[in-house]
């Protein structure tokens, strides 16, 4: 009882800005009744290492305002998407999935189940193998999940990665 039906979307656990007006937590950490905030939020993500992210799952963006996904690489410059309500279905009105996958590799428009086509732009010169920070920001009710992404090694560590495979060969060959 109580639970948000449209959140419901078959992917296990999805991670939602929740609503305060339900703050029980049986278990520390777990609210008993999710249910995501009707006024947005933002979530960040704020990576140790650089990293090139490959895609996400949006959750329930049918009608509740819009969502912007800024990623940020490691010289400040950004790379935008913008991603319009009714870009997913509301499975309690249209039926399964609630939810799309978002590749974040390319700045084609990108139709949504919902039929919104998300858009992106960036600066010129954006680095996406060197991305630092994701930005989500919700205008309205909206969950995510399945973020994908490659960690990128530092130079410093492809140089030892190199000199290590450089000696093994040096190895073999004198074996």
């Amino acid at each position: 009882a109580g639970v948000d039906l449209d959140l419901l979307v078959d992917l296990g656990n999805i991670l939602i800005i929740q609503n305060d007006s339900v703050p029980t937590q049986t278990a520390a950490g777990i609210y008993d009744i999710p249910n995501d905030e009707e006024s947005g939020g933002t979530l960040f993500f704020d990576f140790v290492d650089p990293v090139e992210l490959l895609s996400i799952d949006l959750i329930d963006i049918n009608g509740n305002g819009p969502v912007d996904l800024i990623l940020t690489d490691g010289s400040g410059l950004t790379r935008t998407y913008n991603v319009p309500f009714f870009w997913t279905f509301d499975i309690l009105v249209d039926g399964p999935d609630g939810f799309d996958t978002l590749d974040l590799t390319v700045l084609t428009p990108q139709v949504g189940e919902g039929g919104g086509i998300a858009t992106a732009f960036e600066d010129a010169g954006f680095n996406a193998l060197d991305v630092d920070t994701l930005e989500i920001i919700q205008s309205g009710s909206a969950g995510v999940d399945n973020l994908s992404f490659g960690v990128i090694p530092a130079p410093s560590t492809l140089l030892v990665l190199l000199a290590g495979l450089a000696g093994l060969r040096r190895r073999r060959r004198e074996d």
